[in-house]
């Protein structure tokens, strides 16, 4: 199993975070904590 992500996903996605980084910085926490719990389950799921 693979993820494929189109290169304009990941732009918007990294485009919202970093303004949400911006203007609300104790989204910060949880966009770092959200993404490693999801880096965490695609590469455990990508390991089978």
């Amino acid at each position: 199993m693979s993820l494929n992500v189109s290169k304009w996903v990941l732009g918007i996605i990294a485009l919202v975070a970093g303004l949400l980084c911006l203007f609300w910085f104790s989204a910060l926490q949880w966009i770092v904590g959200i993404f490693l719990i999801v880096l965490g389950i695609v590469t455990l799921l990508g390991k089978k």
